[in-house]
This record gives structure tokens, C-alpha cells and sequence, in this order.
């Protein structure tokens, strides 16, 4: 894992429910036949998983974080599991992203396959994730969960291809891949929504671009080690070298680069959106509050990403070989 230092001006936060979040998340992996066996569990807990979710939501607390929890490491397993054999057949991959898709989009009436472990804990997860939400917040937050899940099988498909995709390509598609935006479920855990006059500004989509890009990058080049070694071309890094013929120091100066530059845009951005003065007519102070709270779960998340990048074994030397980092994810292939 490379050691870099990134323009990332945001203060970590601590959830003192740590802990018990953390037991929660292992029993319900448990539960449902994702972690089977002592060797398993020490292998995911090297994911930390709670560790990072707890500080992109210090404020969650209960049920609240334990679905959240629960939601960012179901993710963890199709991206492991497409990182071995079976991300290199991409009409697997993408027949199996269907059905996972079909889960979110149709819940509750598309029923997980008769013990199949990644698709009943997304049927529970996704119940409990959605409960109390109003309809129109599940079904944005449906559209960010498909469009994650069918991501997969596009990165699949670049895999089978053998090398980078271009850097034009690579944008639109990391921001998906990295599902930075599903997870940042602030409003979920507050039982709030930031009005529907900003999240249809242009502005707001620049935001979200700006700061899925610099969380994305970062990840990237502490991943990179990981990444190659499951040759996963899909990697900022290695398109910047395949594309622009840069060396790997060349490549990872212009991603901290990139990472300064869409930061301080990030900032500014920010700032704008928090000013009454740039808010339609009629905005009450609850839709203010909507706002700040929104963008301070953004600064959080981007703290908790560059801590968790650089100190989570799963990017280190520790993570142990391939085979290793992908052990706890095999008894999974019998359900492809």
C-alpha cells in the first residue's frame, strides 16, 4: 500500500458504538451463511467494516447503525467474490447482479433464492434499511442500489477486456462501482430528507460528482496494491498510466493532485449550498437544517474514507495473498 498524503481537510469523528456495532455485524453475517467458520471471521474483520461506518456516521446509534453496518458489508461480498474466478465470466456476473437487483427494485415481493446467503441477508437488509422511509427516498435510494449492483457486471466486462478503461469512461463509472453515494445514509439515520428543490439543482449533482471523485481516488491508490494483485484494472492509477503512458509516481502525484483540487471545489460548493441566500422562496428552517445536516455527513464520510484507507489491514502487506483476502468469500461460488 503506497504511503500518500492526501489534501483531505476534514476532522474524523468517533462513534463510542463501535463495539457493539461491530458483534452485531458479524452475527448477522453469521446468520445468514456469508461468514461461515473462525478463519472466515478473522479474514472479513480485517475488512473493518464497522470501524469505517461508525465514523462516516458518528451519529448513528442502535438498529439505526447496525443497518447501515449491515448495508455497506453486504456490498463487500459481490465485490470480493467478482474479485476471484467468477468476475472473469461476465454473463455470470451479470445474471447474478439481476437477481440482487431484482431483490431492491421489487422488494418485498422478489424472494431470495432458497438458501442463497447474498440474497436472503439483502432481502432482510434492505427491509430494515427502507422501513419508516418515505416512498420517494426508497425509491432514489432503489436507483443508487441497482445501478451499484449492475455496475459489477460492467466491471466484469472490463476485466474480460485485459486492460484500463479510458479516463473518460472510468469517471462516470467509478462513481457508480464505488458506491460511495448508497452508503452515505445520513438522511436514513436521521429520518430526515434534504428538499427536493436542491437535489434537482444542477449544483447539487456537481457536488456529488466532485465528492464521489475525491473519496474514489483516494481509495484507489491505497487499493492499488490489492487491486493488481486480483488484476482489477479499474483503478485511476492504472488508467492514467495505461492511458497517458505516466509513470506510477507520475500517476499518483496528478490523483493527489485531482484529490486537492476537487476538494477545495467540494468546499466552496459547500459553502454555497449552505447560505440562505442561494435557497428558493419558502424555505423553512427545517429544510436548512436538512441541508447542513446532509453535507456535514459528506465531510464525514470523507474523513472516515482517508482514515480507514490508510490504516485498514485489508489494503496492507498484512491483508495477506490473494487466495488469503479471498478465503472467506469461497463457499459462497457453490450459488453462482
Amino acid at each position: 500500500m503506497p504511503h500518500v498524503e492526501f489534501h483531505v481537510p476534514f476532522e474524523k469523528r468517533d462513534n463510542p458504538d463501535l463495539p457493539a456495532v461491530r458483534a452485531h455485524n458479524l452475527a448477522w453475517l453469521e446468520h445468514f451463511g456469508l461468514v461461515v467458520g473462525k478463519k472466515a471471521q478473522r479474514q472479513y474483520l480485517k475488512a473493518d467494516i464497522a470501524d469505517f461506518c461508525s465514523m462516516a456516521h458518528p451519529g448513528a446509534r442502535g438498529e439505526d447503525l447496525n443497518a447501515v453496518v449491515d448495508a455497506w458489508s453486504w456490498m463487500v461480498f459481490p465485490d470480493d467474490l467478482f474479485d476471484g474466478p467468477a468476475g472473469r465470466d461476465p454473463d455470470t456476473v451479470t445474471r447474478l447482479c439481476r437477481r440482487f437487483a431484482a431483490i431492491v427494485d421489487d422488494w418485498p415481493h422478489t424472494r431470495p433464492g432458497p438458501a442463497n446467503p447474498m440474497e436472503a441477508a439483502l432481502h432482510d437488509m434492505w427491509g430494515r434499511l427502507t422501513a419508516g422511509m418515505p416512498a420517494p427516498w426508497v425509491r432514489h435510494r432503489s436507483r443508487l442500489w441497482t445501478a451499484f449492483i449492475m455496475s459489477q457486471a460492467d466491471e466484469a466486462g472490463n476485466r474480460d477486456h485485459g486492460h484500463p478503461p479510458a479516463l473518460s469512461d472510468y469517471l462516470p463509472m467509478r462513481r457508480v462501482t464505488i458506491a460511495v453515494r448508497p452508503t452515505l445514509l445520513v438522511e436514513r439515520v436521521g429520518r430526515f430528507q434534504v428538499p427536493g428543490a436542491i437535489t434537482a439543482h444542477p449544483l447539487w449533482q456537481r457536488l456529488h460528482d466532485l465528492w464521489i471523485d475525491a473519496v474514489g481516488h483516494v481509495n484507489d491508490v491505497y487499493s492499488l496494491e490489492k487491486d493488481e494483485s486480483f488484476g482489477e484494472v479499474s483503478n485511476i492509477v492504472l488508467v492514467l498510466e495505461h492511458q497517458q503512458h505516466f509513470t506510477r509516481d507520475r500517476a499518483i502525484r496528478t490523483v493527489q493532485d485531482l484529490v486537492r483540487t476537487k476538494t477545495t471545489e467540494l468546499q466552496r460548493l459547500q459553502a454555497v449550498l449552505r447560505d440562505p441566500g442561494s435557497h428558493p422562496a419558502g424555505f423553512t428552517p427545517a429544510d436548512r437544517d436538512a441541508i447542513d445536516r446532509y453535507l456535514t455527513g459528506m465531510r464525514d464520510y470523507t474523513a472516515a474514507n482517508y482514515h480507514y484507507s490508510r490504516h485498514v489491514p485489508r489494503y496492507s502487506a498484512h491483508g495477506g495473498t490473494t487466495s488469503q483476502r479471498l478465503s472467506y468469500v469461497q463457499h459462497l461460488r457453490t450459488h453462482l
